[in-house]
């Protein structure tokens, strides 16, 4: 049995993607502030990133590396109060990463200075109200074949960041369902 939090490894089956149900959920509205209260609430929010990345030298392919990827960002995650999933894709990372502004852009910091990375490119950048992944410190997904096909589609549309979330959102309700 999984613990709260631990990182897993699962194939999804093939799932369908309801965008409408995902799209514009998790904002925060914006309501009258001070400035002070709104540095506090900003600091204190939870933010979602949704990022694509070049998976450079064995990271691209090799099992172990992602084993150690997800290991480490497992322990990482854990302390820092991050959560999230990682898929690897035709050669490429795509991730979810959750959590406080400031461990968010800490991280991001630390994988945009990663030499397993390169042109990494942030999808979506926003405040939420609630994790899609609250269970995983980092967890991987496996994609099906299905999973690809529309992960290649998220990627080359116009909104691709909603289209990755609700695909990585998806996949997590599947995973989760299957524990």
């Amino acid at each position: 049995m999984l613990s709260r939090g631990q990182g897993i490894c699962a194939r999804a089956d093939e799932v369908s993607v309801n965008l409408p149900s995902l799209v514009g959920k998790g904002e925060f509205p914006s309501s009258p502030t001070s400035g002070a209260d709104q540095s506090m609430s900003a600091a204190m929010s939870l933010f979602r990133i949704i990022y694509v990345s070049d998976a450079v030298g064995a990271a691209g392919e090799g099992l172990m590396p992602l084993i150690d990827i997800i290991g480490v960002s497992d322990r990482n995650n854990r302390r820092d109060h991050l959560t999230g999933v990682l898929m690897r894709h035709d050669g490429r990372f795509v991730q979810a990463i959750e959590g406080a502004r400031v461990d968010v852009d800490r991280l991001m910091g630390r994988l945009a200075e990663d030499r397993r990375h390169a042109n990494l490119r942030v999808l979506l950048d926003q405040a939420v109200e609630t994790r899609l992944f609250p269970d995983w410190a980092m967890a991987r997904i496996d994609p099906t074949p299905g999973d690809c096909r529309r992960m290649e589609e998220a990627l080359t549309a116009p909104d691709a960041g909603v289209r990755a979330q609700a695909l990585l959102a998806a996949v997590g309700r599947s995973m989760a369902e299957a524990r």
